[in-house]
């Protein structure tokens, strides 16, 4: 966990569909600095961390991954891996203390947005 809270209007969240995240490497970094996984191909990027996840099979298809300033509080949620779905998530903590979860979710465009329930508890 890192010790900086989050201001109420700092918060930028982006998304992207790498599609193979080490060939895209260049331009996810020019996406962060100007606002598929295995454990192998998971890049670091100074100055922020990485929480992926990828499909059961540990082949190069599927998965998903978050990508977080390293300055900002925060701790990562139990992932979810399943041969249909997977999920990484975070927990940002405010200043006010008020914990905000991301959550980057893969589901394969064969099994449609109905094929899963995700349910978030406090």
């Amino acid at each position: 966990m890192t010790t900086n809270n989050l201001s109420n209007s700092s918060l930028l969240i982006l998304t992207w569909n790498a599609n193979g995240l080490k060939q895209h490497k260049d331009e996810l970094l020019f996406l962060l600095k100007n606002p598929f996984y295995t454990p192998k191909s998971c890049i670091n990027i100074y100055g922020y961390k990485a929480y992926f996840v990828c499909h059961p099979d540990g082949t190069s298809h599927a998965g998903a991954a978050i990508y977080i300033k390293s300055n900002l509080s925060h701790h990562p949620l139990p992932p979810y891996i399943f041969p249909h779905i997977q999920a990484s998530g975070v927990s940002i903590i405010t200043q006010n203390n008020i914990p905000i979860n991301i959550s980057s979710i893969y589901n394969p465009p064969s099994l449609g947005i109905d094929s899963f329930l995700v349910i978030s508890q406090p």
